[in-house]
This record gives C-alpha cells, sequence and structure tokens, in this order.
C-alpha cells in the first residue's frame, strides 16, 4: 500500500495523474489504484520507475510504500524482456 495522500501530491508537484503514471510505468490504471487501496504491493523495480517519474529518490517512495516493495528474486533485478537464449 502507498500513501494516497503522498502520492497525490507528488504527482500534482510532478503536474502528472495516476493515469500518467500507469502509462509510465506499463500498467493498468486499475493497477494504481490497487496500489492505493492497499491490493497491490509496489514491486521494487516499480519503486525505481515511480521515483524517476516522481523526481524523488527511490528510497522515499519505499518510506511511503511502507517499505513492503515485493523485491524481485535474487538474480532478477536488472532481467527485463525475453530469456536469454540457450547455446548449445
Amino acid at each position: 500500500m502507498i500513501d494516497a495522500m503522498w502520492l497525490q501530491q507528488s504527482l500534482q508537484r510532478a503536474g502528472a495523474s495516476q493515469a500518467d503514471l500507469a502509462r509510465h510505468l506499463g500498467l493498468a490504471a486499475s493497477a494504481i489504484s490497487r496500489m492505493i487501496k492497499g491490493e497491490r504491493q509496489v514491486k521494487a523495480l516499480e519503486a525505481v520507475q515511480i521515483a524517476a517519474f516522481l523526481g524523488v529518490s527511490p528510497e522515499e517512495v519505499l518510506r511511503h510504500a511502507g517499505g513492503e516493495a515485493a523485491a524481485p528474486p535474487a538474480g532478477e533485478a536488472a532481467r527485463r524482456g525475453r530469456p536469454p537464449r540457450a547455446t548449445a
């Protein structure tokens, strides 16, 4: 759960909306709504992306997310997209 008041104020300072944040994260707007309601955790990579979008530190985002960001599995923090091809 992310602090709704903090997020709204941060979005306002950035001149953005929840929908803008959702687009930036590549998520449906409903995912942002679920984060605010506490129905969806903020993932560690999302915290970094939210911080960049809002112009704040990732630590600040995590602080307002209750420090409960879901960390990616070990070794997968930098992995995105397709898995590497297997070589013979």
